[in-house]
């Protein structure tokens, strides 16, 4: 639980920070949605990470879409 509040500090820090920012990508439409795209994703395993979960290993999923591709030939 503890960790999962520090989680939430650590994101509202990031996002008070690059507020400046953002006002100049105001217009930019696109840039704003790859932002808060990267940033959310990384926030959601952020806290699943701080949960106590163990996330699987890119490898995994790499290995999990290959492998069906591969019996075929």
């Amino acid at each position: 639980m503890v960790y999962t509040i520090i989680s939430f500090l650590i994101i509202g820090a990031i996002l008070l920070i690059d507020k400046r920012k953002l006002k100049k990508y105001k217009n930019s439409r696109k840039d704003l949605w790859v932002y808060f795209g990267i940033l959310g994703f990384g926030s959601v395993l952020l806290l699943i990470h701080s949960s106590g979960r163990t996330l699987p290993t890119p490898l995994y999923w790499i290995s999990a879409v290959l492998k069906p591709i591969i019996s075929i030939f």
